[in-house]
């Protein structure tokens, strides 16, 4: 996903520029350029879509279901979900881009778009776009919702449950630690999220009501290309800045799937399972969702 990001920053986005910037001087880009960079667009925005999907799903497994988490974070079950994005992409963005359901065309300042007039045209379009943006949007409901439930009910449980001695303290900080890892993986989702829908809205806007406005102010093309790279850039960061809790897709310290599994602690009379002394925390918080591009355009 990281690296879908990397490609658009240091490749796509640049050539995009560039290509604008040289119709300045009188110059044409050639029909075979569309469908390059169109297949590269797409299958590069829709692999890193779906991943988010699939990280949206695991965060969803791991908080509202914790006692199944350990069957759907195996080895196994990762590639399958990772082999699943490929084949998504793979079966969606070529033939929209080799004309069926729609075709390319080259408008002004050399952009390259992709003209739905099928219905089958635009289910490409949503596969690539829409729908995983829309499966993001669900997940990061669920984690929100689920998160605040469980914060309820621990607050219940503390006020009318009193359980003394060292115990008792492990409970409380092990409950306070998973809450606080369960909102703050919450709040980085809807941060990433709202944050690619905000650079995604004055694109869409544009393209939708006033295209004629490309035409009329070509610096505003620029403007719109620069919103659109920002999205990909900072995303990282927004990342970088949430819980450090494990390492996604290869686990902490040996551990398998996206997560490692429960610790124990030891109290005075035996050794208690985490898992036993409060609800397991299967987050690790550097999942990350998504932001999504229009497809249309290029």
């Amino acid at each position: 996903m990281v690296s879908c990001w990397l490609l658009l920053d240091a490749v796509i986005f640049p050539i995009k520029d560039v290509i604008t910037f040289l119709n300045n001087f009188g110059y044409q880009v050639p029909n075979v350029y569309c469908v390059v960079n169109m297949t590269a667009y797409t299958l590069i925005i829709g692999r890193a879509n779906w991943t988010e999907v699939c990280l949206g799903i695991n965060r969803v497994i791991a908080i509202c279901f914790p006692r199944q988490y350990s069957r759907f974070s195996s080895r196994k079950v990762v590639l399958c979900m990772l082999a699943a994005t490929w084949v998504i992409t793979l079966v969606v963005a070529p033939p929209a881009t080799y004309n069926l359901g729609g075709h390319l065309a080259v408008i002004f300042l050399n952009q390259c778009v992709y003209v739905a007039f099928h219905r089958l045209g635009d289910f490409f379009v949503a596969c690539v776009m829409f729908i995983p943006m829309v499966l993001i949007g669900i997940c990061c409901t669920i984690i929100l919702g689920k998160s605040f439930q469980i914060a309820h009910h621990q607050r219940s449980i503390a006020n009318h449950v009193s359980v003394a001695g060292q115990e008792n303290a492990v409970r409380k900080l092990l409950r306070r630690t998973t809450h606080k890892r369960r909102m703050g993986i919450a709040v980085m989702l809807f941060t990433s999220f709202f944050w690619g829908a905000a650079c995604d809205l004055p694109y869409v806007v544009v393209l939708e009501g006033f295209q004629c406005l490309f035409s009329q102010y070509p610096i505003l093309t620029v403007w719109v290309h620069f919103i659109l790279d920002a999205q990909y850039t900072i995303s990282p960061r927004v990342l970088k800045r949430g819980p450090k809790v494990g390492r996604l897709a290869r686990g902490d310290r040996g551990s398998r799937g996206f997560d490692h599994e429960p610790e124990h602690t030891k109290t005075r009379s035996s050794v208690v399972s985490v898992s036993h002394v409060a609800e397991p925390s299967h987050a690790p918080e550097s999942s990350r969702i998504v932001h999504h591009h229009r497809v249309s355009i290029y």
